[in-house]
């Protein structure tokens, strides 16, 4: 939390990002993390009020963040991959998820980001398109 605090004040911003995991504890499995497929379908039942932007690069159904985010809700979450990429297990998943509830698949453009620079540049798009109206 006091991360959150801090990045916020460097920001010069003034209300603070919302941060939890996608599920509640109590749902949590033993074996381990989530699998794409527990966290789509996850996301279909619970999350209603949010899109689901998958940054996927080599996507052909991959559309620019820009024009979903202009068009979109204005509450979102990224669903940024490893360094590598998806898997093709992965990948089936989003094809099948796609356009079910909030789901979307979009591009950062045409280079591959590392993982952490996908998530900032996705972040940044996100923030210049709300203008700082969304309330967090």
């Amino acid at each position: 939390m006091s991360q959150i605090v801090e990045a916020s004040e460097q920001c010069e911003r003034l209300t603070l990002p919302h941060l939890s995991n996608f599920v509640e504890e109590e749902t949590q499995t033993q074996n381990g993390p989530y699998s794409v497929s527990q966290l789509l379908d996850y996301w279909q039942g619970e999350a209603e009020d949010r899109a689901l932007l998958i940054c996927r690069e080599r996507s052909p159904k991959a559309g620019p963040i820009l024009s979903n985010l202009m068009n979109g809700p204005s509450k979102v979450a990224f669903l940024i991959g490893p360094e590598g990429g998806w898997s093709p297990e992965e990948e089936a998943c989003f094809e099948k998820a796609e356009g079910k509830g909030a789901i979307c698949s979009v591009s950062l453009g045409s280079s591959v980001l590392r993982a952490e620079t996908a998530a900032i540049a996705a972040t940044s798009i996100f923030q210049a398109v709300s203008s700082n109206t969304v309330s967090s």
